[in-house]
């Protein structure tokens, strides 16, 4: 199933990998015969900013990184350990915009199973994943609602196990979920 998903994925997704000042995140597939999984971070509890939000790898453009996607691959190895050549390019997702202003492109791409994990404890306290069976077969969601400036949105928050995946993730989540339907 993944090798037909990730060509499914390849055909809709756009291939440039820039995006003026943007921030980088990184949808990371990972691959398995039977079904693959979407990998999700959780912020550390210390953290100032958005602490046990659960999100996906990724952040600010440095001045050394040659693009977005270079970003995405360093913050992705930072992150959770997970070094640029066992990463494989799929494409990019449309680029959002978060309730902050701040514009993030999110990147699809994948890697192997095999591959151990470790969250940089002074960044994240988890890493999990979730079949994609999971969301295409009825993974509980509920849709939340809120104001910003004067205008009323509307988002989808997924509750799986433990973890509850709303805002922007759970946005770029349905993002990819709308491809693969």
């Amino acid at each position: 199933m993944s090798d037909s998903l990730f060509s499914l994925l390849r055909k809709q997704l756009q291939s440039d990998t820039d995006h003026a000042d943007a921030i980088a995140a990184v949808v990371l597939l990972i691959s398995r015969s039977e079904s693959p999984s979407i990998l999700y971070t959780r912020r550390a509890m210390h953290l100032r900013s958005h602490p046990g939000e659960i999100c996906f790898p990724g952040g600010m453009r440095e001045i050394n990184d040659d693009n977005l996607w270079a970003t995405a691959l360093r913050e992705t190895e930072e992150e959770i350990g997970l070094p640029a050549s066992e990463i494989e390019f799929i494409g990019r997702l449309s680029a959002a915009r978060t309730r902050a202003g701040t514009w993030v492109v999110p990147f699809v791409a994948s890697f192997n199973a095999d591959f151990n994990l470790t969250p940089a404890l002074d960044e994240l306290d988890q890493i999990f994943q979730i079949p994609i069976t999971q969301f295409l077969e009825g993974l509980k969601v509920r849709v939340d609602h809120f104001e910003h400036q004067g205008k009323t949105y509307s988002f989808p928050v997924y509750q799986y196990q433990e973890h509850e995946i709303w805002g922007f993730t759970a946005g770029v989540t349905e993002q990819l979920l709308r491809l693969l339907k």
